[in-house]
């Protein structure tokens, strides 16, 4: 919002106006003369197009000073308000499985990976207060991003990330354990894992039915959610160590009664997410629990314009007096 400290002096712009007017009307054949030659004054017709136009925005300069100098004494100012996360923020950590099985395809020339990848990608530029982490699990399960509110550090790690990066196996307790690991040496008002897999746990030196326990001896939430549908689908990955390719068709769905068992021990929920529409809806709630209980203030900054205005009369200044003295040639 913009304000003035000054507001009265505003009038002084209707007296311009009124001078305006007056000038264009009285020309430069009045009895009262002044130094310059004012837009709408009198011009030879015999003079070439250039100085016609010249003329136009050298008088323009002039009145636009004239009208910035009488904005500059109002003393502009625009206020800002925004909401500011006076508690710790949220966190939490995505778990994400990249095992070959999330290459998968239910939507046609759309792997179950990409579709996970551009969920989360929404989901933290969607909540840029909530500190959010990322850990990685197939056949192995590794720290990709440490909880942080570093959007563009975070997305930019993500875009690095790729399917069947850590061997072909699905460990969903380790990927649990790690992301815990983390989340345990963390102070904020709501901490949780998020877990996204399409498949079974079928290696790991944690059980998921161990890491869900550790969960809630930790008071750490765990929200499960199965990717993809239990239906046939076209599967299609490279393997980015060998670049080797596999195509075929992926018969087996995620495990639908350990993902919720993790979840309801834990504390969390088991969501199933069979399109990006339902995984859009989901991370959507998740952020609204994480961010419940945040308190925010509101912050009011007040900026000054004066500064800015005072640049561009002057600026305007120089334009005048560079087309009247340099330009046209004009004495007075």
């Amino acid at each position: 919002m913009i304000g003035f400290y000054r507001p009265g002096a505003l009038w002084l712009l209707v007296v311009l106006v009124c001078l305006f007017v007056w000038m264009r009307r009285k020309g430069r054949g009045s009895a009262v003369r002044f130094p310059f030659v004012f837009w709408g004054a009198d011009i030879p017709p015999g003079l070439p197009l250039w100085y016609r136009i010249v003329s136009l925005l050298r008088d323009a300069a002039l009145w636009g000073m004239l009208s910035l100098m009488v904005l500059i004494l109002s003393g502009p100012y625009l206020v800002e308000r925004k909401q500011v996360v006076v508690s710790d923020p949220p966190t939490i950590v995505i778990a994400l499985d990249v095992s070959p099985s999330m290459g998968a395809m239910d939507i046609p020339g759309k792997q179950r990976f990409q579709v996970a990848r551009d969920v989360i990608r929404e989901f933290v530029r969607s909540y840029p207060h909530m500190a959010v982490g990322l850990v990685l699990f197939g056949k192995e399960a590794m720290l990709e991003v440490p909880p942080t509110i570093d959007v563009e550090y975070f997305l930019e790690r993500l875009e690095a990330v790729r399917l069947f990066s850590l061997g072909d196996g699905t460990a969903l307790g380790m990927g649990v354990g790690i992301s815990l690991l983390h989340l345990s040496r963390v102070n904020a008002s709501f901490r949780a894992v998020v877990i996204l897999t399409d498949g079974k746990n079928t290696t790991g030196e944690i059980l998921p039915e161990t890491a869900a326990e550790m969960a809630k001896d930790l008071d750490i939430p765990v929200f499960t959610v199965g990717v993809g549908s239990d239906l046939p689908v076209s599967l299609d990955v490279i393997d980015p160590s060998t670049g080797t390719r596999y195509a075929g068709v992926l018969e087996e769905g995620y495990d639908e009664e350990t993902l919720r068992r993790m979840a309801e021990m834990s504390g969390g929920q088991f969501f199933s997410g069979y399109t990006p529409t339902s995984l859009h809806r989901i991370f959507q709630y998740i952020g609204a629990t994480a961010t419940a209980d945040v308190r925010r203030e509101l912050a009011v900054r007040v900026v000054s314009l004066h500064g800015g205005l005072l640049r561009m009369a002057l600026l305007c200044a120089a334009l005048w007096f560079l087309l009247h003295y340099a330009v046209l040639g004009e004495v007075l």
